[in-house]
């Protein structure tokens, strides 16, 4: 894979992330305010929320791409 491809792959990767760290968290948000049910799943959002380290997703995103030589 040359340098090109490699940041391609990286930028999509970052952009799919942040989509779904974006609907992760909407959907949280929606289940935190009924009053029935839902805990299950509202856990379970948590939990991958929590496996994406999602609150440190946009820094990481930003060493990648200095490291990959992108520095805007």
């Amino acid at each position: 894979m040359d340098e090109l491809q490699t940041i391609v792959a990286s930028n999509e990767a970052v952009i799919n992330c942040h989509e779904e760290r974006l609907k992760l968290e909407a959907q949280a948000e929606i289940l935190a305010t009924k009053d029935v049910g839902g805990c299950e799943t509202l856990d379970c959002v948590y939990e991958r929320l929590d496996a994406m380290d999602a609150s440190t997703a946009e820094k990481r995103a930003a060493k990648i791409y200095i490291r990959l030589g992108y520095n805007r």
